[in-house]
């Protein structure tokens, strides 16, 4: 199974138990929701969400 840094850092040791996922974008924070497959009367949670600030963008102009 291949490996996966980012996911790794984040705490998702298996993904593959993720069985869908989705990104919003809400007031300048991205928000990654992360839906696993988890069997009937699992106690594990059957999603995370994770928020991550965007960065500002500057631009310079000639005057």
């Amino acid at each position: 199974m291949p490996t996966y840094p980012t996911l790794t850092e984040m705490g998702i040791n298996n993904p593959g138990e993720i069985e869908r996922f989705s990104l919003n974008t809400v007031n300048n924070t991205d928000i990654l929701r992360i839906v696993y497959k988890r069997k009937k009367g699992s106690l594990l949670p059957a999603s995370k969400r994770f928020r991550f600030g965007r960065a500002t963008k500057t631009i310079i102009t000639d005057n």
